[in-house]
């Protein structure tokens, strides 16, 4: 994408003391709504993958895009700053450093397990406070190492047009990558000088994303834009994305198990799917799936699975 026109963007600090919570008490927290920006947030406790399945906290921020693309706001670069207050302990902060967009709908992060939240606490409670540092953006005049990876070089000899932008790229990296864009560019073979392609429906985030995924100076993401990746991935037939993004959430994430679950049989993930699977071992964690309304939503391949877990644990 090429430089745009430096524009001063706004910056949002504020903080916010949720006070004591219980640990096992999910809950809204409509009185700590932010009145400038409408940002909410919410306590969850879920189950984790960790070196078994735990009961885990999280922080959930949601936001009011509706109203932020009205001040022109396209997005976030930030930080959130949580600290947990525990009797007999220190406070205890967790930094988390992200960006979110339009398609970005909430942020949630994990702040710890329950044992260790309640390791110095009673009767299963402690104060959770919030520091929340935010820089808008316009993608106009945004200036990130995934937009800049998008300039003419020496080594760019394709411009793609996708949305408002035009993006320069190679295209033996992208012929490499992309069954989709061999076949594009087959019959241009023995052009000199290939043409602009148009990637109509294609949106600007995603691509950027997933083009710097899988670049030699690779650019991860966050877990918040793992869908809309692997959803475009698998219209441009780029199968390097699935394997990175498998990799990272083996590797840790901040999704819960059943997100994790549901978010693997969606995009036929079947090494991440077998992987969940492996950690049920009780019937509380059965029942618990039975509960969860995104469970339904689970392909009959996963389900025939699960039946099989349920099974082996009714007969151990």
């Amino acid at each position: 994408m090429e430089n745009q026109e430096p524009k001063i963007e706004n910056q949002f600090h504020f903080e916010n003391d949720i006070g004591e919570i219980h640990l096992k008490e999910n809950r809204d927290f409509e009185d700590q709504v932010d009145k400038e920006l409408r940002l909410k947030v919410s306590y969850t406790h879920e189950l984790e993958m960790a070196l078994r399945l735990e009961e885990s906290s999280y922080l959930t921020w949601m936001f009011d895009w509706d109203e932020l693309e009205k001040k022109g706001v396209d997005g976030f670069t930030g930080c959130i700053i949580v600290s947990v207050r525990q009797k007999n302990m220190a406070t205890v902060h967790q930094k988390y450093v992200f960006e979110v967009t339009r398609d970005v709908k909430s942020l949630t992060r994990r702040i710890g397990s329950v044992a260790e939240l309640q390791q110095h606490s009673t009767w299963q409670r402690c104060g959770l406070n919030y520091e929340v540092t935010l820089q808008s953006f316009s993608l106009l005049s945004r200036c990130l190492e995934i937009d800049t990876q998008f300039n003419q070089s020496a080594d760019s000899d394709l411009t793609l047009n996708v949305e408002r932008f035009q993006l320069h790229l190679n295209s033996q990296f992208l012929k490499f990558h992309s069954k989709y864009f061999s076949n594009k560019l087959a019959a241009y073979v023995m052009d000199v000088f290939l043409p602009t392609l148009n990637l109509p429906g294609v949106r600007y985030e995603a691509f950027a994303r997933l083009v710097s995924m899988i670049s030699p100076n690779a650019i991860l993401p966050s877990e918040e834009f793992y869908d809309s990746i692997l959803e475009l991935a698998n219209q441009l037939s780029m199968p390097a994305a699935s394997r990175i993004i498998t990799q990272m959430i083996l590797r840790g994430t901040h999704l819960n198990f059943y997100q994790v679950l549901t978010f693997a049989d969606k995009h036929r993930l079947d090494e991440l799917v077998d992987h969940c699977l492996s950690y049920i071992s009780t019937k509380d964690h059965l029942q618990r799936m039975k509960n969860m309304e995104s469970i339904k939503l689970l392909s009959a391949g996963c389900s025939k699975k699960i039946l099989g877990k349920y099974l082996e644990i009714q007969n151990a």
